[in-house]
């Protein structure tokens, strides 16, 4: 069971309990995350890549997971999970080949009225994998980014209300990236990719940058212009 997105799991978070649990709680999932991190992050890498690439699905690496493999040319130390983004038109292609892969969808995040998928996330073995969904447009990409608002509840316990943001990045191109001796794609220029996500000092690792509240390229929307939910598959 994943437990992050368990029945078991929003009835702590929105009781008593969560309060006085939720440090040790934190300290123990981020440790089996870490520990998942290195035992999986090349192998559910390189087998994502198999399957996207057999489909002729271009996808790239992003957030985190680009950052480290540019930056420190290996997964960032304090990162808990990968990272990776497709173009919006391939969205339901992509849910379709992984229905019968190793790739178990856990959750995904959808906006508007229109319920368009803006994220899905997956869990190969014990490692979560996120894939956001992004729109190109010129030589700029965009993607919507949802978290959960304190103390929302699920509905019939599979679904819930999210706070949506626009995170607009540049892209004129891809270009390859050499990550653990096999060839990804990274969005070109990729510095400038990279500033745009964490800010001009992106080369110097922060540990404590909350891309929710730092990132200087996104865009918050109040509930009531763009809502977001989170439908859970657990």
């Amino acid at each position: 069971m994943n437990i992050e997105n368990s029945r078991i799991y929003f009835f702590l978070r929105n009781s008593v309990l969560y309060g006085m649990l939720q440090p040790i709680w934190r300290f123990y999932y981020r440790r089996c995350r870490k520990r998942a991190m290195k035992l999986y992050a090349c192998e559910l890498l390189e087998n994502m890549k198999q399957i996207l690439d057999k489909n002729n699905i271009l996808f790239w690496l992003d957030f985190g997971t680009l950052l480290g493999a540019y930056r420190d040319k290996d997964f960032i130390s304090y990162d808990c999970d990968i990272d990776i983004a497709i173009l919006y038109e391939d969205a339901e292609r992509v849910r379709n080949l992984l229905k019968n892969s190793d790739f178990c969808l856990t959750h995904e995040y959808r906006v508007g009225k229109a319920g368009e998928v803006a994220q899905l996330s997956y869990k190969y073995k014990s490692l979560s994998i996120d894939i956001c969904f992004y729109h190109k447009k010129n030589e700029s990409m965009y993607c919507y980014l949802c978290s959960i608002l304190p103390g929302v509840s699920i509905v019939n316990n599979r679904r819930c209300v999210v706070a949506v943001a626009k995170c607009v990045v540049p892209c004129e191109k891809f270009a390859d990236i050499n990550f653990h001796k096999l060839i990804y794609h990274a969005p070109f220029p990729t510095e400038e990719y990279l500033a745009a996500h964490y800010g001009p000092n992106f080369m110097i690792p922060d540990s404590k940058f909350d891309y929710t509240k730092d990132a200087p390229n996104i865009t918050n929307y109040a509930i009531e212009e763009l809502a977001g939910e989170c439908i859970y598959n657990d």
